[in-house]
């Protein structure tokens, strides 16, 4: 017998991650002033909106494998905890390194999600 209850609860809590996700990349909105404040070479500022699209390409292929063998749910936890350890480098980080690695978390954490959530969703909303 399916728990309707748990797929329920799927659906609610993929919502409510999907509207706190939201607040990490509002960021990208003022990303360019923000960096200004603390950055002084706008070439490094143009490295730093350049690396995250290479480590998308490289993150996107090793990130689907894991979630196909440990599973969406764990996968999905990696994501939040990605973007968790984000926002903290873009919290405390003064200087080009930290914000490097906070970029590189984002990316990390969407790509940890990328599939694994919609894939969920879908499932959830399939056998509701």
């Amino acid at each position: 017998m399916i728990n309707i209850y748990y797929f329920n609860r799927n659906i609610l809590l993929i919502q409510l991650l999907a509207g706190l996700k939201g607040f990490v990349f509002f960021f990208a909105v003022i990303n360019i002033l923000f960096l200004e404040i603390f950055i002084n070479s706008y070439s490094q500022i143009g490295l730093l909106l350049a690396v995250p699209v290479l480590a998308s390409i490289i993150f996107q292929y090793p990130t689907g494998l894991f979630a196909d063998v440990y599973g969406r749910v764990i996968s999905l936890k990696l994501s939040y905890v990605c973007y968790s350890i984000c926002m903290l480098f873009f919290i405390f980080g003064t200087s080009f390194i930290p914000f490097l690695l906070g970029f590189l978390f984002l990316i990390l954490g969407s790509s940890f999600s990328s599939g694994a959530e919609e894939s969920l969703l879908y499932e959830s909303l399939k056998l509701c």
